[in-house]
């Protein structure tokens, strides 16, 4: 399971009840034996789109097109969940997201996530296409 880390800046009072969700959240994947994992913002940003101060548009455009969907996904927050989840998705393959090395040999689906992965250049030429 992956989670956003709490990322305070401007607004006092969105941070306690973000941070109350977030807490649900992680209980509820604690609960059902789930491995959980956090990434920074910086760690999405760059994870998605190769540069940690891409700002939340450019997020967006990049899920829209690594998903291949004619729109980008509404509301805004589900765009953010997805940027994680695809994140998290590429760190089970790649160690600059996590530091973390797994001691294990590799799933089905990690091996399956492995060849489907995108390489660097095919990264940033699929960005510059639109």
């Amino acid at each position: 399971m992956a989670v956003e880390e709490l990322f305070f800046f401007k607004n006092n009072k969105t941070v306690i009840s973000v941070g109350q969700a977030r807490g649900v959240i992680i209980l509820a994947g604690k609960r059902k034996n789930l491995q959980i994992e956090s990434y920074t913002p910086l760690q999405v940003k760059m994870g998605i789109t190769g540069y940690g101060k891409a700002d939340k548009k450019q997020v967006q455009l990049m899920v829209q097109k690594i998903l291949k969907l004619d729109e980008i996904p509404k509301p805004d927050d589900a765009a953010d969940a997805i940027a994680v989840a695809i994140t998290h998705i590429n760190s089970l393959t790649n160690s600059l997201y996590t530091p973390k090395v797994s001691l294990t040999a590799p799933t089905k689906i990690e091996k399956e996530i492995k060849s489907n992965r995108m390489t660097a250049k095919e990264f940033r030429e699929l960005l510059l296409k639109k």
